[in-house]
């Protein structure tokens, strides 16, 4: 509760920091409030949707981030024009005349995704000074995937899949991570709460939805049960 107050209190400074700079444009400062809110939106979505991107194909990683990214700007050039209608739309009075056309630095994608960078490189730093100050009870894992550090919590680990020489955490929200620690140390590693059903798969409990003597379910994901682990699954997750 407290790190989500504190991400709160970041983001509404940070609105009134790029307020502060718009004022310089010819806004009052109220309307320079509600055309700094037009960039939160991006802020979030970059802030969620980077760390998803995957690049095990360095081509399709590169291809994706540039969607990404041309996604949120176009998105972000249309709410600073939408805001800027609603501005002129309901300014009343002798000021009405002097509302500044859109122009410039708010229709420069460069000086756009400026201000983004801004604001999701400063909610990082202040994420991890958080974990820092507020550690969680579940220590987060780090690990090596395709050349990249990841940083993940086992509650985020819904199974782990062994294929060949590699190895696959699937994880919340539909990320897959790809590492070289094999599957029985992953087991030792993340002790109780994970379950070995199959010499391929490493699932953790707390996803299980259903279960009988040969499948698990973790939501619309079937796993195999095999002979050797049977007993222990049967007596793990109640089954009769």
């Amino acid at each position: 509760m407290k790190k989500a107050l504190c991400q709160a209190g970041y983001y509404a400074a940070a609105i009134i920091l790029v307020a502060m700079i718009l004022l310089s444009f010819g806004y009052a400062f109220s309307e320079a409030l509600f055309v700094g809110t037009a960039f939160l939106p991006g802020a979030l979505v970059a802030r969620w949707l980077y760390p998803k991107i995957s690049y095990e194909r360095r081509g399709e990683g590169i291809r994706d981030c540039l969607f990404v990214t041309l996604g949120i700007l176009a998105a972000e050039l249309l709410f600073v024009l939408l805001v800027h209608y609603f501005i002129r739309r309901f300014r009343t009075g002798p000021s009405a005349a002097y509302v500044p056309d859109v122009a410039g630095a708010l229709l420069n994608p460069v000086f756009i995704a400026l201000i983004l960078l801004v604001l999701v490189a400063g909610d990082l730093w202040l994420s991890r000074l958080l974990e820092r100050v507020w550690p969680t009870s579940e220590q987060p894992l780090r690990f090596i995937s395709d050349r990249r550090e990841i940083t993940l919590r086992p509650s985020e680990i819904r199974y782990i899949e062994s294929n060949d020489d590699e190895v696959w955490l699937h994880a919340t929200e539909g990320r897959r991570f790809r590492n070289k620690t094999g599957i029985s140390q992953w087991e030792a590693l993340l002790g109780e709460g994970f379950l070995r059903i199959h010499r391929s798969y490493l699932i953790n409990r707390a996803f299980v939805t259903g279960s009988s003597l040969e499948e698990v379910f973790l939501a619309e994901t079937t796993l195999p049960v095999s002979r050797k682990y049977r007993d222990r699954v049967r007596s793990l997750l109640n089954i009769q």
